[in-house]
């Protein structure tokens, strides 16, 4: 069994600027000037289907480490022209954020629905009692009516702040999320019980891998 560290996603998420909206290949010149970038092991892309935001649209960025991205933010000669090209998909509401996520994100990510929750924690939240009933819930989740379909369920602190927290899971459709939330014995017992310790927003979405892949495992 491996004890390798589990790898670094970058998470950005935005608002898709009309010029995207139009043409979906914008990203790509900035996926070719990276490609092949040490530690970038995937790209994925994000759609959302939330008929509230549907202008938002996700890249995650699946790294070795947080170092390999910090060294593509660090070159001076590259990261101006990534800069360059990805400004001309962004349309506002820009957050870029790191996640080191405690199991593998493959099934979500694979899945016909990627559900993504922003979690912060409450002002004198206990943090050990919050990941705990986080660690419950992906627990339950694996044999729960619809989510089993699609588990494992995996979340992890962001790099940013100690307070924030990311979940991802994977889904049939936005609905049977739904369904399974209002749904006494699927994970609404655990949902009231997180919410008692954050804050969260939940965003839904397509996903697609851009056609390229270093070989590394993830």
């Amino acid at each position: 069994m491996s004890t390798a560290p589990r790898p670094v996603l970058e998470l950005l998420s935005f608002l898709a600027s009309d010029d995207f909206k139009k043409d979906a290949s914008l990203t790509h010149p900035t996926f070719e000037l990276i490609e092949g970038w040490r530690g970038l092991q995937r790209v994925y892309e994000g759609v959302s289907v939330d008929d509230e935001d549907p202008n938002r649209r996700w890249l995650i960025l699946i790294w070795e480490t947080f170092e390999d991205h910090k060294s593509l933010m660090d070159d001076q000669a590259v990261y101006p022209k990534v800069l360059e090209n990805l400004g001309k998909c962004l349309g506002g509401d820009v957050e870029m954020r790191h996640v080191q996520f405690g199991d593998t994100t493959a099934t979500a990510l694979s899945s016909p629905v990627v559900e993504i929750a922003k979690l912060e924690l409450k002002l004198g939240a206990n943090k050990d009692e919050f990941e705990s009933h986080m660690r419950d819930f992906m627990e339950h989740a694996k044999g729960a009516p619809r989510s089993k379909e699609h588990a494992p369920f995996t979340f992890g602190q962001t790099r940013e702040s100690e307070s924030s927290y990311f979940f991802m899971g994977g889904w049939d459709s936005k609905q049977a999320h739904l369904d399974c939330v209002a749904d006494p014995e699927g994970i609404q017992s655990f949902v009231h019980k997180i919410g008692n310790y954050a804050t969260f927003k939940v965003f839904h979405f397509t996903v697609k891998e851009f056609g390229f892949r270093n070989k590394s495992a993830y």
